[in-house]
């Protein structure tokens, strides 16, 4: 149990796919005050209809004041995925602003690899965590989908992706730069994210 004085206060960003067990995982490991859900029209009704069902069956109640939906128009689109998201800085910035034990976390496990890396690419400005729901298990001989109650989540913090300026290339344009910063985002995080003692049960 979490005494009050070391209580984080947490909002949660994740994107929504099809599957509802990484995010329940998610849930159960960060514990959200907030959410602010990025599902697209195909998988906006897994909010109600498996993930928050799902998680109140393992213990994680989240009742509608709790969270936020920022629906996605086109998941396959990448420009529109980071220009929507864009919409959450001044979410994210009230949120931070209320003191050192607020903090944010971007889960980007679910959804298409649009979704996926314009939440990446976004969170990379924020002071946030970045989590990532992976297994000790999956399917197709361990290439397939994590293999459900084996999800485990992995998180990492913006700070290991900052980079010297003198080890970042020139680039010849805006769109070569943007490239350049999700692979440094997405190289790092699996480089250096620590697997948390926490498993999907």
């Amino acid at each position: 149990m979490i005494n009050s004085s070391d209580e984080i206060f947490t909002l949660l960003v994740c994107t929504v796919g099809g599957s509802a067990e990484p995010i329940v995982a998610t849930l159960k490991r960060w514990n959200p005050v907030r959410i602010q859900f990025v599902p697209t029209s195909e998988t906006r009704e897994q909010i109600e209809t498996r993930i928050l069902p799902m998680a109140r069956s393992e213990g994680v109640s989240i009742d509608p004041g709790r969270y936020d939906v920022v629906q996605l128009p086109d998941g396959q689109d990448f420009a529109t995925c980071v220009n929507t998201l864009r919409l959450l800085q001044p979410v994210v910035d009230e949120w931070l602003s209320r003191g050192e034990k607020y903090q944010v976390v971007a889960d980007f496990t679910g959804g298409t690899k649009c979704m996926s890396a314009a939440l990446a690419l976004q969170a990379h400005r924020w002071r946030c965590v970045f989590s990532y729901v992976g297994g000790s298990e999956r399917s197709k001989d361990g290439v397939g989908v994590v293999v459900s109650g084996k999800e485990q989540v992995q998180p990492s913090t913006t700070e290991v992706i900052d980079a010297e300026p003198s080890q970042v290339p020139i680039v010849e344009s805006v769109t070569e730069r943007t490239q350049l910063v999700l692979v440094r985002t997405v190289q790092s995080f699996f480089r250096n994210a620590v697997l948390a003692s926490y498993e999907y049960r």
